[in-house]
């Protein structure tokens, strides 16, 4: 039964994801603009908003992206402990921070907390063998690390789905 209703509640969080993202990519920046897939020959698809580029699934990663010429940002959706859509790949918080457990034990704001650049080491997602002094970005969100200009501590933090949404108004989701 325990089994059955964390199944049900992983749909319904999954479900509420697409339609808050259609939602959001139904926002065009004119009302009589064609799909971007008429448009444009090719369109380009920000994966976790830069996988190996940035780190993993962060409001930097997406900003970068962005201003690097995606047209689309990709992301995984998962549920916290307090029902609240957070933006993860994984199950677990083991990849990228250096906390573990999964996503849906943590309530969102100790999500929000988390160093979601913890692992980061370019061209290697959640390489874990890298020399400390190679992880050039963990420690931006506790404020270790001076952030890069333009950026702040929360952008390296785990996002909600509705900070993507505010950060990106209009922006085409996945």
């Amino acid at each position: 039964m325990l089994r059955e209703l964390k199944r049900l509640k992983n749909v319904a969080a999954a479900s509420l994801a697409v339609l808050i993202g259609i939602g959001a990519t139904m926002i065009p920046a004119h009302a009589a603009d064609a799909p971007i897939w008429n448009s444009r020959r090719f369109i380009s698809i920000a994966h976790a908003g830069g996988d190996l580029e940035s780190p993993h699934s962060t409001i930097y990663a997406m900003k970068k992206a962005l201003a690097a010429g995606a047209n689309v940002l990709e992301m995984d959706v998962r549920l916290s402990s307090d029902n609240v859509l957070m933006i993860q790949h994984d199950d677990t918080v083991d990849r990228t921070t250096g906390d573990t457990g999964p996503v849906s034990s943590f309530t969102a704001l100790q999500l929000q907390a988390m160093d979601n650049a913890y692992w980061f080491y370019p061209h290697c997602w959640s390489c874990h063998s890298q020399p400390i002094e190679d992880y050039a970005l963990r420690g931006v969100r506790t404020g270790a690390v001076s952030p890069p200009e333009g950026y702040t501590p929360d952008d390296f933090g785990v996002a909600t789905l509705l900070d993507v949404v505010n950060t990106f108004p209009g922006q085409r989701l996945n």
